[in-house]
């Protein structure tokens, strides 16, 4: 049963203790669910990373880039460093990040 408070009454709320004490835990939880670690699994598609390949210990990096916001300026900053060495690749970076600031916009 609910209790009945009297107009004037203060009725407390937890202490701002536990409630600070709350948020840290689950800031805690959401942390160790985003950490460096391996989540995916990644394989090329010419098989360089298999044994025998050129490639096989490579290590990769995924990127989320309609769900994780920081994914974008990530993209900008790659797509800036690589552009002498890999042109085409900055631009198709490039127009990726055009089209998901179009269709952000609709």
């Amino acid at each position: 049963m609910a209790k009945r408070v009297a107009a004037g009454d203060l009725e407390s709320s937890p202490p701002r203790e536990e409630s600070i004490a709350a948020s840290r835990e689950r800031r805690a939880v959401e942390d160790k669910r985003n950490r460096l670690q391996q989540k995916y699994y990644v394989e090329r598609i010419d098989e360089r990373d298999r044994v025998g390949g050129d490639r096989v210990d490579s290590k990769y990096f995924v990127l989320d880039y309609i769900h994780d916001p920081y994914s974008i300026p990530a993209l900008e900053a790659y797509a800036q460093a690589c552009y002498r060495d890999f042109p085409n690749l900055s631009e198709e970076i490039r127009a990726l990040l055009r089209q998901l600031r179009d269709q952000s916009k609709r």
